[in-house]
Formats: structure tokens, C-alpha cells, sequence
């Protein structure tokens, strides 16, 4: 895992937290807003445009918010900056499962997300 410099909220954010007054948002929400969409851009560049755990380049496409701490478990977490960064989205994970389990039958090792790992490991090799 790479150590990532968090720099100050993006006032968009902190804009968009304001207005929501009393009220905790859901993620899903969020979502549909153009803030989400800085949001992410702003992490992105933050982060150097690589994965917060392996620091496998990722970009828009490939990637979502992750929640160090999860947001199900602690609502007051869900829009703390300082909780969020970015990494690979489930689909690109199942791409780059099947394809190390289409393609990479020669040994080579590959360079993987800890993510992937664990679920290679734990649902894939057993």
C-alpha cells in the first residue's frame, strides 16, 4: 500500500456537505452528482492516477472511491475526506481475474491489487 499525502477537502465537497444541512446522504445518492464526479478527479490526481493498495496505474474508467473505513458501518464517515481514495471498481477486477485465469497459465508473476489477491486466493484457488 502506498502512503498517500491527503491535501484539504475540495471546496466543491465541503460546498455540497454545507448544503445538505442536517441530513446524511446515502453513497448511492452521491452518485448522481457532477461534485462525485470532481471528487474523483481530485483523488485521481492526488493519488498520482495509481491504485491507493498497489499502485497499479488506474483512471477514470478503471476505478472507484474506497472507504477505509466503511461508510455501512460509520455514516459519519461516509463523506470524510480524509476516509477516501481511490482503487480498481469490481468490474475491472473481474476482468483482471479472468484474465489471469484465461492467460497467465505460463508462471509469469504478475503485478496484482491486493484486492484481487485475496480473492484469487480465497474464492478462485481453492
Amino acid at each position: 500500500m502506498k502512503y498517500i499525502q491527503k491535501s484539504a477537502e475540495p471546496t466543491s465537497l465541503s460546498t455540497w456537505k454545507i448544503k445538505q444541512g442536517d441530513k446524511i446522504p446515502t453513497w448511492k445518492s452521491f452518485g448522481r452528482t457532477v461534485v462525485k464526479g470532481q471528487l474523483l478527479e481530485t483523488l485521481l490526481k492526488e493519488q498520482g492516477y495509481i491504485c491507493c493498495y498497489c499502485g497499479v496505474a488506474i483512471d477514470k474508467g478503471s476505478c472507484h472511491i474506497e472507504h477505509f473505513k466503511p461508510q455501512g458501518k460509520d455514516e459519519t464517515v461516509r463523506f470524510d475526506y480524509s476516509n477516501l481514495d481511490e482503487d480498481f471498481n469490481e468490474e475491472e477486477i473481474r476482468n483482471i481475474i479472468k484474465d489471469y485465469l484465461e492467460l497467465n497459465n505460463d508462471g509469469k508473476y504478475q503485478p496484482f491489487c491486493a484486492t484481487i489477491v485475496y480473492i484469487l486466493e480465497n474464492y478462485y484457488c481453492n
